[in-house]
């Protein structure tokens, strides 16, 4: 009687509250601009140990960053970073277990596009803090993981926002050198940026390569250095990072609910608009394609969870025949018991946008008043309005969210 308590227990424990239905609300908050509602439901998930703790950690940072709590954002995600250094293994017991039930039970260990966003975060916020130095901290520490990416054959694809990012902070700090190795490694990556050409002129002559200075005026005629020179000397650049709409949703594959797939989630608004002073410029260029980057990643780890998931079949049937040996009835629930609790494991920093994208305006120095317009094929909302101060020489970064 114990042991048959004990399979409708399983099934009870299983069945009960999962990662996506316990942070649903929190991301209704979100969609509906009450971002510090949402902080504070992820804040209560993200104070309690256990498996899912890292997840509920980097949702609790990015709905501090869209409440505008750049330092306490920075605080959480910086403790995630760590937490997530701490779970890039899998526990023996957790992994066996998840053999005879789901692989939700073990520690989440995060893919490894989402660690890079996390050093790409906090070198955001810190950029948008004026806090130039520890963003640069951060840049190398996307370095160091960009490195063992290298050293693991991984896509590179993975690293080019917060290559392009770093390279701008870079720059923005006059580490010339360094701005413009993370911008060619940015081109390499995909050149197809249309700020790229003007970006690695200006860098390689900042920078005194002027063997290369060379080829990128060969390959970019269409910008003058002369005019490049004075830009960077006499005027400041605007920089607007747009975060649109929702990563794609991991749902259990329609064919089989033991493995998952990514649904991509509908987005009202594709592309924004910076409006400075009157004037509108060209829209926003996508700088990374997170939902496709994640879609990616989930498929080519397909294969892996399939021939996993075969060798947990095997388990649970063998598990099942010790049972039905000494009582039939019994084995017979336990082997239902464990092939319904097979779920996929839908877990995933939710929260992260479907696209980053980018606008950049030279400006002369001065105040100027800019409008941020997102847009849809139904029309546009005005997003954010502020004076802003452009300064000599210098970049001005904005972000702003949207989440429908």
């Amino acid at each position: 009687m114990k042991s048959l308590l004990s399979v409708f227990t399983l099934l009870t424990v299983v069945g009960c509250v999962t990662y996506q239905s316990k942070v649903k609300q929190a991301r209704n908050h979100l969609a509906s601009g009450e971002a510090q509602l949402a902080a504070d439901i992820f804040s209560e998930h993200a104070a309690q140990e256990g498996k899912d703790q890292v997840l509920y950690m980097l949702d609790y940072g990015i709905a501090l960053h869209a409440a505008g709590e750049l330092k306490k954002s920075n605080e959480i995600l910086l403790q995630a970073d760590r937490l997530a250094e701490v779970n890039d293994y899998h526990s023996i017991s957790r992994e066996a277990g998840s053999l005879f039930l789901n692989d939700s039970l073990i520690q989440y260990k995060t893919e490894r596009f989402e660690n890079i966003l996390i050093n790409a975060y906090l070198a955001l916020n810190f950029t948008l803090l004026g806090n130039y130095e520890s963003a640069l901290v951060e840049c190398r520490r996307i370095d160091q993981k960009i490195y063992k990416l290298k050293r693991d054959n991984e896509d590179k694809r993975k690293s080019y926002y917060a290559r392009y990012l770093s390279a701008m902070i870079w720059e923005a700090q006059g580490k010339w050198d360094s701005a413009y190795i993370d911008y060619k490694n940015a081109y390499q990556i995909n050149s197809s940026l249309k700020y790229l050409g003007k970006d690695l002129i200006r860098a390689a002559w900042r920078a005194r390569r002027y063997s290369d200075l060379k080829k990128w005026e060969k390959q970019y005629p269409q910008y003058k250095l002369s005019e490049i020179k004075k830009e960077a000397t006499q005027q400041g650049e605007l920089v607007f990072i747009y975060q649109q709409g929702w990563i794609p949703r991991k749902r259990p594959r329609p064919e089989n609910f033991r493995f998952p797939h990514l649904v991509p989630q509908f987005s009202t608004y594709r592309s924004a608009i910076v409006e400075v002073n009157g004037k509108r410029r060209p829209p926003t260029q996508s700088l990374y394609d997170v939902g496709g980057e994640a879609i990616r990643t989930l498929d080519n780890d397909y294969a892996y969870l399939v021939a996993k998931r075969m060798v947990g079949i095997v388990a649970k049937e063998v598990a099942a025949d010790q049972i039905r040996q000494r009582n039939e009835a019994l084995g017979a629930l336990a082997s239902i018991a464990m092939h319904v609790a097979d779920q996929a494991d839908l877990r995933q920093w939710s929260t992260l946008p479907a696209s980053f994208q980018i606008s950049k305006v030279v400006l002369p120095p001065g105040e100027h008043q800019v409008k941020i317009w997102a847009q849809s094929s139904q029309g546009e909302e005005l997003i954010h309005e502020a004076s802003v101060t452009i300064k000599k020489g210098q970049k001005t970064f904005v972000s702003r969210r949207t989440f429908n």
